[in-house]
C-alpha cells in the first residue's frame, strides 16, 4: 500500500512540474492534459486519477509556485531581521530574473490570468490564482511597516513595487529585452533609495 501511495505520490509531482513548465511554454489554452501526461512520462487516462480537469492541475501548478516563492520570502526573513534589508534582498532577487523573464514571462503572472479567463473554472476556485501575488504583498506590506509607514501606505507602497516588478517583466517579456526590465529595476531602486525603503 505504501509503495503505491509513494509512486502516485511520484507521479502527481511528475505531472505537476510537466503542467508548470508546459502552460508556461505553450500557454495555459495551447497545453491539454494529454500533453502534459506524455511529458511527465505517465500514461494518458492515468492523469485523471490525479486531475480532474485541466484547471485542478492548473490550482495544483499555482500551489507548487506559491510554495517556492514562499520558500524565497522564508529565505529572506531568515538571512535577516532587517526590513530595509529584506525589501532589498527581495529587489535584487527578483533583478536576477531579468532574462528568464525576459524570455519566457512570469509564470505566476501568465497562469492567473489564463485561469481567471477559463470559463470552466467556478467562481469559488478563483481565489487559487491569488495566491502567490497576495502572499507576495502581503509580505512587502509588513516589510514597510515595520519602516514606520501606516497600513494604507504600507499597502500602497508594497502594491507599487510589486507593479513595477510585474510591469519590467511584461515590457520585458513582449520586448524580449532584459535590459529594459534591468533599467527599469534600477530607477525604481534608485526611488526606494532616497525613499529609505532600500
Amino acid at each position: 500500500m505504501q509503495k503505491r501511495q509513494k509512486r502516485a505520490s511520484e507521479k502527481q509531482t511528475r505531472l505537476v512540474q510537466a503542467g508548470a513548465e508546459l502552460f508556461r511554454s505553450r500557454g495555459y489554452d495551447g497545453t491539454s492534459l494529454t500533453d502534459v501526461a506524455k511529458a511527465a512520462g505517465v500514461p494518458p487516462g492515468g492523469v485523471f486519477y490525479h486531475f480532474r480537469t485541466k484547471a485542478d492541475l492548473a490550482d495544483a501548478v499555482m500551489q507548487q509556485h506559491h510554495r517556492h516563492f514562499s520558500g524565497q520570502l522564508q529565505q529572506i526573513e531568515t538571512a535577516t531581521p532587517n526590513p530595509r534589508k529584506r525589501l532589498r534582498l527581495f529587489w535584487e532577487g527578483a533583478e536576477k530574473l531579468a532574462a528568464d523573464r525576459a524570455a519566457l514571462g512570469c509564470p505566476v503572472l501568465a497562469l492567473a490570468g489564463d485561469m481567471a479567463a477559463d470559463p470552466a473554472r467556478p467562481e469559488a476556485a478563483q481565489e487559487h490564482r491569488k495566491l502567490v501575488m497576495a502572499h507576495t504583498l502581503g509580505w512587502l506590506a509588513a516589510q514597510y511597516r515595520a519602516l514606520g509607514l501606516g497600513a494604507a501606505q504600507a499597502d500602497t507602497a508594497a502594491a507599487g513595487l510589486f507593479a513595477t516588478m510585474q510591469g519590467a517583466f511584461a515590457v520585458g517579456h513582449v520586448m524580449n529585452d532584459a535590459d529594459i526590465i534591468r533599467r527599469i529595476f534600477s530607477d525604481k531602486r534608485q526611488e526606494q533609495e532616497k525613499a529609505g525603503f532600500l
